[in-house]
């Protein structure tokens, strides 16, 4: 214990603090002098403010507690219903007498929000839009997404007129997520191409291309012929290099960088970061950029993100050192892409049901896929290892991309990796998706898998344009074609 208590009093500032601490409490005689807490690196002043918090709807209704137990188990039970493709009876639950009194009429609209979703996903495209519509109604600013599913409804009844309208308002109603402001413009755009009404479509276009690094906004350049103005050149080391190489923690980083140990590297950079100083986190972007110690420049540039702070957007796609063990067979872009969105490159990431590493591979799936004899024999601990993680993940993408169902189509390749190839087949036979690529995507049941057909090709062309290359399956999806690989 006095060997702990005495590390930690010298070196509480350095990133292994936090364990000798627990090891110290742990091991505190009765009656001796508790441990020195792990401390913040020595310093580094604060100098982000607190980020502004998301505004969600806070209902003004004074409930009692069992009114409160009561409205809580009345909102799972319609998210429920709709989850099971039974909207009509989240309806029926929506009906009842006693909802008003548990609900305000934002509650209500926000759940006719949620079951006109369900009618849409059930190809009840009329019924969805008379749900939407009502929410939109008396509540148009907080069910703003009751328009988007409006706006697909009209379009699968091919009544593109009114998905222009829904469309547009969708579009508009949304001040902060650019994302979706550029989905809805360029499905306004879409929809003026079916009535030919070619003067408002370039405006809808541009309008979509004012998000560039955002999925529609991408493919809404690549119809305009704008080129990508992502400048991918290294930054230099600003002017404050040296007051931070003489801190502690500089010169524990000069240290490491000196003898190339890169995990200690990692960790001493995560912690320097533990206070918001703005120069201190871009000269650590800096740092991670230069050695591609990719897991933490994006744990870096998501802390700066939560607190507001614009960054350029070559922070955004770190280019990873590891390779597969037996070299790249695809695109590295294709493999940058599924790592970014997967384990955001963090080679111990491990998700709730398994999923193991870099590519985020299950256990059993790298047993059915893999030819390696160790990888079948001891397959959980191996695809820890980043290089064999990456051979089994590219194994399976090409495997993937082969079978008759997928045929090289890369939103069938990502809905097949996310959601696996047996619901893709479920959702091709079942979804009413009228031979429409970028329909079909919008129209998969799961949201998880929407949003991730979405983040990986967009991150696969962006990870292109780094590398120089030009995307053709960009190119084709902008030309109404399927992204072929």
């Amino acid at each position: 214990y006095l060997e702990l208590y005495s590390w930690l009093k010298k070196y509480n500032d350095h990133p292994q603090a936090r364990k000798i601490y627990r090891l110290a409490v742990k091991r505190m005689p009765q009656g001796y002098k508790s441990p020195p807490q792990p401390s913040n690196a020595v310093g580094i002043e604060k100098t982000i403010s607190e980020p502004k918090k998301n505004t969600k709807y806070v209902s003004q209704k004074k409930l009692s507690k069992n009114q409160r137990k009561e409205k809580k188990k009345l909102i799972n039970a319609i998210k429920s219903r709709v989850n099971k493709g039974w909207p009509t009876g989240a309806v029926k639950l929506l009906k009842q007498r006693d909802v008003t009194i548990l609900l305000d009429q934002v509650e209500i609209d926000q759940q006719k929000e949620l079951i006109a979703k369900g009618y849409f996903l059930a190809d009840k495209n009329e019924l969805a839009i008379q749900y939407a519509s009502e929410a939109l109604k008396k509540s148009a600013l907080h069910v703003p997404y009751a328009g988007w599913t409006a706006g697909l409804s009209s379009w699968r009844l091919k009544n593109y007129e009114q998905a222009a309208e829904f469309f547009s308002n969708f579009a508009i109603s949304l001040k902060e997520d650019v994302w979706h402001q550029a989905s809805g413009s360029f499905w306004v755009a879409r929809a003026y191409v079916k009535l030919n009404q070619y003067e408002d479509i370039n405006f809808w276009l541009k309008r979509a291309a004012d998000n560039p690094e955002s999925f529609y906004g991408l493919l809404a350049a690549q119809i305009l012929g704008i080129e990508n103005s992502i400048n991918w050149d290294p930054i230099k080391l600003g002017a404050d290099e040296k007051m931070i190489l003489s801190l502690p923690a500089g010169k524990r980083i000069q240290a490491l960088i000196q003898i190339g140990l890169l995990n200690e590297l990692e960790n001493e950079i995560i912690k320097i970061n533990s206070v918001m100083n703005e120069d201190i986190a871009m000269w650590s972007l800096d740092i991670a950029q230069h050695f591609s110690l990719a897991y933490t420049q994006l744990k870096i540039v998501g802390k700066l993100q939560q607190y507001n702070v614009l960054l350029p957007t070559k922070y955004y796609y770190p280019t990873p050192i590891w390779q597969p063990l037996n070299g790249f067979t695809l695109d590295p872009s294709l493999l940058y892409a599924f790592m970014h969105q997967e384990s955001m490159f963090n080679t111990t990431a491990k998700s709730h049901r398994g999923a193991v590493g870099l590519m985020q591979i299950m256990p059993a799936t790298a047993k059915f896929i893999s030819s390696s004899r160790e990888v079948k024999r001891n397959n959980s601990n191996i695809l820890k290892i980043p290089e064999i993680n990456l051979d089994v993940g590219q194994e399976y993408i090409e495997y993937l991309l082969n079978l008759k169902l997928v045929n090289n189509n890369l939103i069938y390749l990502a809905a097949a990796y996310n959601g696996g190839p047996g619901n893709l087949e479920k959702w091709l036979k079942k979804i009413n998706h009228l031979d429409d690529a970028l329909f079909f995507m919008e129209s998969i049941p799961s949201r998880e898998t929407r949003w991730f057909i979405e983040k990986v090709l967009t991150k696969y062309w962006i990870y292109e344009d780094k590398i120089g290359n030009k995307s053709n399956s960009l190119r084709k999806l902008a030309n109404g074609e399927n992204p072929i690989y």
